[in-house]
This record gives structure tokens, sequence and C-alpha cells, in this order.
């Protein structure tokens, strides 16, 4: 094929079109970034208001805190930042661990456990936070049913290489 243009303006109109390239993609990246602004806002307005809910029921238990006893509101530390599960009442996600475990006999990674527990649950897992969190609620539960000797983890608490996955095997006899 002839190069009717020169070589020259070849390399002029290649690099005109390799820069209009570049700026369309810098402009999908600014609308992608523009949008997860937007999401991130309006996350911020949701939470300012779950937030200002809070403390309004804080300030409503104050009076009655006061006719009880004679404690500071102020001096009550937080239990914990995790909200509480609506659809799961206490010991239904233990339960259902327990019956996972078992169901197969066979030795279950920490990541089976929680897409399984997260599925039937609907634990949150939506940002990196939720996630960390739900997994992290997971292990401790796991954690304790080795505890009482009935669940088995490969390898041992002890290798904390940070490479190998953890393997949780059913080793006692079915909890009522």
């Amino acid at each position: 094929m002839a190069n009717l243009l020169g070589n020259k303006l070849n390399r002029i109109i290649r690099e005109i079109a390799y820069a209009k390239g570049e700026v369309l993609t810098h402009k999908i990246a600014a609308e992608k970034a523009k949008d997860r602004i937007k999401l991130a806002a309006a996350e911020l307005k949701a939470a300012r208001s779950e937030m200002r809910l809070a403390e309004a029921r804080v300030a409503a238990l104050r009076p009655k805190l006061g006719e009880q006893a004679d404690i500071a509101a102020d001096e009550i530390r937080a239990i914990r930042h995790w909200p509480k599960l609506p659809t799961t009442s206490y010991g239904k996600i233990i339960k259902e661990l327990v019956r996972y475990l078992q169901q197969d006999g066979e030795p279950k990674s920490t990541g089976e456990i929680v897409v399984h527990l997260v599925r039937k649950f609907g634990l949150p897992v939506g940002t990196n936070a939720e996630r960390a969190e739900t997994s992290s609620s997971i292990r401790k539960r796991l954690r304790k049913l080795v505890q009482q000797g009935v669940v088995a983890r490969y390898p041992e608490e002890t290798v904390l290489d940070g490479h190998s996955v953890a393997h949780w095997h059913w080793i006692g006899a079915p909890l009522k």
C-alpha cells in the first residue's frame, strides 16, 4: 500500500489519533468519578440522617436513665459500631454455621463459609469495611467453636504466614 501523505504527515495524524483516544479515555474516567462522587454524597447524606436519628434516640433515653439510676449517659461506651441485623434472630447464624460444617463432613474454607452465610442471611458486604467486618464476625464464631473443641482449623491458628487458606472441619458431636 502506497503512502500518499508521507511519513511526517502520517506520524502527526497518528499522534493526533492517539491523543484523541487519550482524551476519550479520560472523559470516561471523569464521568465514572462523577458518578462515584454522587454515590458517595448520597451515602454521606444517608449516614448523617441515620446518625441524627440515633442521637435523637439517645437523647430520648437520657431522662429514662436519669429516673432509674444516677449514671451519666456520656460515660456509657458504645457496644459496637456495627448495626444489628434485623433479618436474623439470636443464634441463627451460629446454628447455620454448625449445620453447614456438618453437612458434608468435609473441611470448608473460610471463603466458602462466608459466601454461604452472606447468601443465606443477606449479611452486609457492599463496601470493603462491611466485607471485612462480616468476615471477621464469622471468623470469631469459628474460633469460638475451635475453643469449644467441636471444630478443627487447618492449618492451626499458629500458622500466620498470610498465605495459607484456613479450612474448618467439624469434629464434635452435633450441638442441640
